[in-house]
């Protein structure tokens, strides 16, 4: 069963305003520093900027090192625990959307995909529209 953010769920106005705001960030994005807990990847983590912040923000960007077709965008905040608000997953794999409201047949949605949370407090897995439309 799919773990639902609670702590989410109490700021949820908030994360749609977030989410639906413009964003910047210095550029450009070097990554260069070894991940402490993936020895085989490199990060980058850069603050955001937005009229509508969620806590202190920021971006984070990791590349496996053996694999630059394996990457992982997230945007970050420091309100509340589990830390990531977005992320784009690109690279090998699938993820399971283990949540009542998804059939089994759509549970599993290949890379490239999007995280986001859901009005329940699920962080699912999507292709948006642009993805679906070019075939990915």
């Amino acid at each position: 069963m799919a773990k639902i953010y609670k702590e989410l769920l109490a700021i949820m106005n908030n994360y749609n305003l977030f989410m639906d705001s413009d964003k910047q960030m210095e550029l450009p994005i070097t990554v260069t520093k070894e991940k402490i807990n993936h020895p085989t990847s490199l990060y980058v983590e850069k603050d955001i900027y937005t009229s509508q912040p969620l806590g202190n923000n920021s971006f984070d960007c990791e590349v496996r090192k053996k694999d630059i077709k394996n990457y992982s965008f997230q945007l970050l905040t420091d309100a509340f625990s589990n830390r990531v608000l977005f992320r784009l997953d690109e690279g090998n794999g699938a993820h399971r959307n283990n949540i009542p409201d998804i059939p089994l047949e759509k549970q599993s949605v290949p890379t490239p995909h999007f995280h986001r949370y859901d009005s329940k407090g699920h962080f699912y897995a999507y292709k948006s529209k642009e993805l679906e439309e070019l075939g990915v």
